[in-house]
């Protein structure tokens, strides 16, 4: 990444930088508007739904949330362990929770809304439902401390970080993927300083436990014993506060709730699937559809086929020795393997795979003037969209 103090040439107004920044953020926050049938604030980005409202913990069933569906989807059972983030209610959470023990290992985004709330139920959940919009404020103050947001291509880096489809919807769903994303990009960045790297990624890995893969950023730099020691040493600092949390889950909730099973697969198998799917579906449901439908479908094609392009370009383009790179190219192997679970739509693709997003426009933001660089931004982003669409519409 290139500095801004190290570039040449005038860049931005002031007053045009601030006005951009407070777009950047004005768009995460359209979805907090209200839509036929549910209220707007902060609360509809629960997901509660209607089933499992009914055997919610006590408090979080007297703050009312509004149900979004039947069902709802996994916010709300995150917001509930932010009222026992300590899991003391064993036998209630086992209860409230679909998938108690796989729910609890990410804990990060609970605890932290448990602090902030001061352990009052409305104030905790109601913490818990913005704590994305908080790390998206954070993401963007990065994202100026790093480029000062000086030409139109630092607004589109941050454009692409915070209106892709994988921020967007873990925002609307109040969810952990935009959290750990920002700070395994915060912790790539503080490559060169072990102790920031390892508490970024600690603190990562609690909010998703697949944030270990943010490791790659700490590969050593040779095989000294300086280096490889360091590099121990934040293996450690980031592996042994997730694996305690881990054991502490088995003895409280005992293996309740089973984890995914089909979350990976064959190299590429379901990613196939799923392009073949979403043609299909494009094919035959879009020219009788409604305006929105035929745009979800189209970018139900278009997102994974960014992916892949985000995915070849850190084959393409290999700097191994930038930590970047690394950070990405983990991600681009583990786009490999994900399952049907996954590529079943965008909005579960595009969040699991927002790191790859991350990583792959930093590092396209740092090669300034690289040959195809419009291209490789443009194939890389445009099928991840659809939920910037929706909010501005």
């Amino acid at each position: 990444m290139i500095h801004g103090h190290q570039r040449a040439g005038r860049g931005l107004h002031p007053a045009l930088r601030t006005a951009a920044l407070i777009a950047l953020l004005a768009v995460p926050l359209l979805l907090l508007r209200a839509t036929p049938g549910i209220p707007g604030g902060p609360m509809r980005w629960l997901g509660a739904g209607e089933v499992h409202l009914a055997r919610a913990l006590p408090e979080f069933a007297a703050l009312r949330p509004p149900p979004v569906s039947a069902t709802g989807y996994d916010g709300q059972f995150y917001a509930q362990l932010a009222l026992d983030p300590a899991l003391r209610r064993a036998d209630e959470l086992k209860r409230a929770l679909d998938s108690p023990e796989y729910r609890a290992r990410r804990i990060g985004l609970p605890a932290l809304a448990w602090a902030a709330g001061l352990g009052r139920p409305r104030t905790v959940v109601t913490a818990y439902a913005l704590s994305n919009l908080l790390f998206a404020a954070v993401l963007a103050g990065l994202l100026a401390a790093r480029t000062r947001l000086e030409r139109p291509r630092d607004l589109l880096l941050a454009a692409a970080l915070l209106w892709t489809t994988g921020t967007l919807t873990s925002m609307d769903r109040a969810l952990s993927d935009l959290p750990a994303s920002v700070l395994m990009l915060a912790a790539v960045w503080m490559a060169g300083r072990p102790a920031g790297l390892a508490g970024a990624l600690a603190a990562a890995a609690l909010m998703r436990e697949t944030s270990v893969l943010g490791l790659a950023a700490a590969a050593p730099a040779s095989f000294r014993p300086r280096d490889l020691l360091r590099s121990a040493g934040v293996a450690a600092a980031v592996l042994l506060p997730l694996g305690l949390w881990l054991a502490w889950c088995r003895m409280r909730l005992g293996g309740a709730g089973a984890s995914p099973t089909d979350a990976f697969g064959l190299p590429l198998v379901a990613w196939a699937e799923r392009i073949a799917g979403a043609a299909g579906d494009l094919v035959r449901d879009a020219p009788a559809a409604a305006w929105n439908q035929r745009g979800r479908l189209l970018f139900e094609l278009l997102a994974p086929l960014s992916l892949a392009v985000q995915a070849v370009f850190f084959a393409v383009r290999r700097e191994p020795g930038d930590a970047v790179w690394r950070f990405g190219a983990v991600w681009a192997v583990l786009f490999l393997f994900l399952g049907p679970q996954v590529w079943g739509e965008q909005y579960a693709s595009t969040r699991v795979l927002l790191p790859l997003t991350f990583a792959f426009n930093v590092r396209l933001h740092a090669a300034a003037g690289a040959r195809g660089e419009l291209a490789w931004f443009m194939a890389g982003n445009a099928g991840l969209a659809w939920m910037a669409i929706c909010a501005v519409l």
